[in-house]
């Protein structure tokens, strides 16, 4: 059975990217592992400041249970519902759980409400995004689920090595989706049509049957989430390693916009 991972710190971002997991995984048959990482506060100061492991550790389960609780009760408890809470650093407690479990899907929450929460949730998303070598889909906060019918694939033409046609074939078969090219480029060095697209890529994604779109805008980022969004997709996939949008939050690349402000979720593939 595939089973569906779902990293929760129990934030509203969290909860409902939870929700569009157990619905995902009521059609694709799954189970849902839920899965949060408490970390022990580093402090330092002159002031004695206590941190109990214990209560945290109780506090994460209490929520834990009623998280998993409100899950069943969507799907009339009809899945098959794990958990896992662990001390530790997120994304390398996340890794070791991935390798345990090979999970079909990683799924997470972001765009928290605040600036803060943004930040802090949005800087392990996008840090997970970028390394995470399972499938693993971003969730908006104030997105409702809806079966994944059509897929978009954020992609630069001219970096067409190493494209994970057979895991990108698997998904659009197991969601009986559509595919969608979507290349977007400034408008003065927007020069590319269907007729001259390089017949790498063209070879390569013949087998997926893409509908290409070449999109003009000034703003790379903003014109592939406005025309996916506004064009209907259920999913947007870009390849961290290789797509001009995944660089690094800390220097206010794209990478943390893109992921965090999303209007539709957004799947990261690797190789």
């Amino acid at each position: 059975m595939k089973k569906i991972l779902v990293a929760t710190d129990f934030s509203k971002a969290a909860s409902n990217a939870a929700i569009y997991a157990v619905k995902l995984a009521t059609g694709l048959k799954a189970s849902l592992l839920l899965l949060h990482v408490y970390q022990i506060p580093t402090t330092y100061s002159e002031l004695p400041i206590t941190v109990n492991a214990d209560e945290m550790a109780d506090s994460a389960k209490e929520e834990m249970l009623k998280l998993k609780r409100e899950l069943l009760q969507k799907t009339k408890e009809n899945i098959t519902i794990d958990t896992q809470i662990m001390e530790g650093i997120f994304y390398q407690a996340l890794t070791h759980v991935c390798e345990e479990t090979s999970p079909y899907l990683v799924i997470i929450g972001t765009q928290g409400a605040t600036s803060a929460e943004r930040l802090l949730f949005g800087s392990d998303a996008v840090y997970t995004m970028k390394h995470l070598e399972w499938p693993i889909i971003a969730v908006p906060m104030d997105y409702s689920f809806e079966p994944i019918r059509q897929i978009g694939f954020a992609c630069d033409l001219h970096q067409v090595e190493d494209i994970p046609i057979e895991k990108m074939k698997g998904f659009l078969h197991e969601f009986n989706a559509e595919f969608h090219v979507l290349n977007t480029s400034k408008r003065e060095t927007h020069t590319l049509d269907l007729e001259n697209r390089p017949t790498v890529l063209f070879e390569k994604l013949t087998a997926l049957k893409p509908e290409y779109h070449f999109i003009q805008d000034d703003d790379v980022d903003e014109g592939t989430l406005n025309f996916a969004h506004k064009n209907g997709f259920d999913l947007l996939i870009i390849l961290p390693k290789k797509h001009n949008l995944i660089v690094d939050l800390l220097f206010k690349g794209h990478t943390g916009e893109f992921v965090l402000h999303s209007p539709i979720p957004i799947m990261a593939l690797h190789e």
